[in-house]
């Protein structure tokens, strides 16, 4: 039997998971920022560099996650995120694609982004089904490209020469430097994104994330999925109008798909208790332990990450003197970092 309360609150409990995760990449991007900023203007303090930056960098994970099943090697330079990328991988396993509605930041931006455009128009906007499924197309191509390169293509030999390169080294400040100072056409991509995403549910993680199809993809394996009774089911249609990936979840008993991102927002608008729940073939379980299950499978391998000392990078600091100032915009160069009556005390 299902639980009507923690049904109910659901959504909250989600978004307390999402705030909790902004407010870790909103500190984990600061303290990054001062740490590349001493390298590149060594007037600044040193700072510390937070090893889940290394979550903006999946093509990085991906290929260490090759490396690791091959030679059982964890590669050290950004070894965070394998653990990232394994851990979003168990999310999909045991969880859906939760990764994408509870852990992701950008999922989380866009959610935030449409939700705030249905307020000021009044209105979700869906494509036609033709659109929509030839839409979904693309991040589908750009996973298999990213698959066949790195999955297929690629050896453990050459994976390893890739990771010894410079550039591979300090992929994560390329990856600050790129949100620093973007080019004209990625601000415009950027804006572009942003702006469709007001007004269509998740335009960037339905159609184009290589990533969340993978995800989607592991989820197809998964034990829990969304199911309906359709003895208690009063076909109110409620669940399929509060789904954002737009699946018909009231024409369905088990929800199978690999856009469902288990964000339980079907669960959390049936208005009929047992009618609509989370669970396996068998049995259902209440959407609490459902967000126990998310959290332990993501969460669990970043502690088993960190206990193993599989966590922070051991690149030396002195590569990262050697090779940021060859990197750094001008402006971060000389941007004034301590007032000249605080330098000598």
């Amino acid at each position: 039997m299902s639980m009507d309360y923690p049904r109910r609150q659901i959504r909250w409990i989600r978004h307390a998971v999402q705030a909790a995760v902004l407010a870790i990449c909103g500190w984990a991007g600061w303290q990054f920022y001062h740490f590349v900023l001493h390298f590149a203007n060594p007037s600044a303090p040193p700072g510390i560099r937070p090893a889940s930056v290394e979550g903006f960098l999946p093509i990085g994970g991906f290929m260490a996650t090759k490396y690791f099943i091959f030679t059982g090697i964890v590669e050290p330079i950004h070894p965070a995120g394998f653990v990232i990328f394994v851990g979003a991988l168990l999310t999909a396993v045991f969880a859906r694609k939760s990764f994408c509605s509870w852990i992701c930041p950008v999922g989380s931006l866009s959610e935030y982004a449409w939700r705030l455009g249905r307020r000021i128009t009044g209105r979700v906007w869906r494509l036609p089904k033709w659109a929509d499924y030839s839409l979904m197309s693309p991040k589908y191509i750009i996973m298999g490209l990213f698959f066949f390169a790195i999955g297929i293509a690629m050896t453990p030999t050459m994976i390893l020469m890739f990771f010894i390169q410079d550039y591979y080294k300090v992929v994560d400040v390329r990856m600050l430097l790129f949100f620093l100072d973007p080019s004209t056409l990625a601000l415009s991509v950027v804006v572009v994104l942003t702006l469709l995403s007001f007004f269509i549910p998740n335009f960037w993680c339905r159609y184009l994330c290589p990533y969340g199809a993978l995800l989607g993809l592991f989820a197809l394996a998964g034990p829990l999925k969304i199911s309906r009774n359709t003895e208690h089911c009063t076909d109110c249609k409620a669940c399929s109008r509060a789904c954002p990936s737009g699946i018909a979840v009231a024409e369905k008993d088990r929800v199978i798909s690999p856009e469902c991102t288990g964000c339980l927002s079907c669960v959390n608008s049936c208005p009929t208790k047992g009618a609509l729940d989370i669970g396996t073939k068998k049995r259902v379980i209440a959407p609490q332990y459902f967000a126990v299950v998310v959290l332990l499978a993501f969460f669990g391998a970043v502690g088993l990450g960190m206990a193993t000392d599989n966590w922070n990078s051991k690149m030396p600091k002195e590569e990262y003197a050697r090779i940021v100032p060859r990197l750094a915009t001008p402006d971060m160069k000389k941007q004034p970092i301590i007032p000249p009556d605080l330098q000598h005390p």
